[in-house]
């Protein structure tokens, strides 16, 4: 195993740490929307947003933004992006 195979596996386990985290920001964020709770809503989207923006960025400064071996890592990014986007945009879901 050479050095490049190796730095991109310990790049992996952090962003899919990272990524995985996210998830749950998002969840709390979809779960703080239902419930009404917007300062907690604030919170979180902008936590979601920044961060996505962030792994992005960072994928693009090490050049593996569109790399096979990194695309799941792009793609997840960038959907939980257009998820808290669009679910800001569209106020869904709204307080029961």
């Amino acid at each position: 195993m050479n050095q490049t195979d190796n730095r991109f596996k310990i790049l992996e386990k952090y962003m899919t740490a990272i990524l995985i985290a996210l998830t749950g920001v998002f969840l709390l964020f979809i779960i703080a929307s239902a419930c009404g709770v917007i300062w907690l809503k604030a919170i979180t989207a902008i936590i979601t947003i920044g961060s996505s923006i962030l792994c992005v960025a960072f994928l693009y400064k090490t050049k593996l933004l569109l790399q096979s071996r990194s695309m799941w890592m792009t793609v997840a990014a960038v959907s939980l992006f257009i998820c808290t986007v669009f679910s800001l945009i569209v106020h869904f879901p709204a307080p029961l």
